[in-house]
């Protein structure tokens, strides 16, 4: 039928009802269509405080706490939409998304001056992990207490905050440092490999250095 021309028209979707709209149209672009504000990162819930925003000459002036105040509308859900209609399309977090890692058949992956191995490319699975080995990795996930890693061998390493780099360590937000973020690649050093059995089958916990 055609593309969307705008968000609502998601709701025609069999089994995307209320609740799924409400959670995933914000994360959802639509371009050239009838409403402007569908291809950036503002919920349609926030569209009214958006266009207010657009009509008030003297918005730009003031500061995301009275904004937030005026339009009744959380200090963070105002700073998000106002460096949405700031950045527009660019605003777009793939955007700023390293590329992703992909392999070449038959090219080696080199770091020059590294001494870390891809285990992917070498065939070393959990089993043959052990301390003090250099791997290369991906982040795939950041949290709140470090990010998982990526090494090649079908299970995630845990980089803990306590294991970042001085440069790299998290300051609770004060200092303006931050941890890596999703699809850097980085190298770490192999701290354990513990097996488990979770339901009958094989899970690792591989700990993980930056330092």
């Amino acid at each position: 039928k055609g593309g969307f021309k705008d968000r609502q028209e998601l709701m025609k979707i069999k089994g995307f009802g209320p609740k799924s709209f409400q959670q995933a149209a914000g994360f959802l672009r639509i371009f050239g269509g009838s409403e402007p504000l569908d291809a950036l990162p503002i919920h349609p819930e926030s569209y009214a405080v958006a266009k207010s925003l657009q009509d008030s000459p003297d918005a730009s002036e003031a500061s995301n706490e009275a904004l937030a105040v005026q339009f009744g509308v959380g200090v963070e859900t105002m700073r998000d939409i106002r460096g949405a209609l700031a950045e527009g399309a660019a605003s777009d977090p793939r955007r700023q998304e390293a590329p992703m890692r992909i392999k070449e058949p038959g090219k080696k992956t080199t770091q020059v001056g590294s001494t870390a191995i891809d285990a992917q490319e070498e065939g070393i699975t959990a089993s043959q992990l052990t301390p003090q080995m250099r791997l290369l990795g991906v982040v795939k996930n950041v949290v709140a207490f470090g990010a998982f890693v990526d090494v090649g061998v079908g299970h995630d390493g845990l980089l803990h905050i306590s294991n970042y780099p001085p440069e790299l360590r998290w300051d609770s937000g004060r200092s303006g440092r931050s941890g890596p973020s999703v699809n850097d690649q980085v190298e770490v050093t192999v701290l354990s490999a513990e097996r488990r059995q979770e339901r009958g089958k094989d899970k690792w916990r591989i700990g993980l250095s930056m330092k």
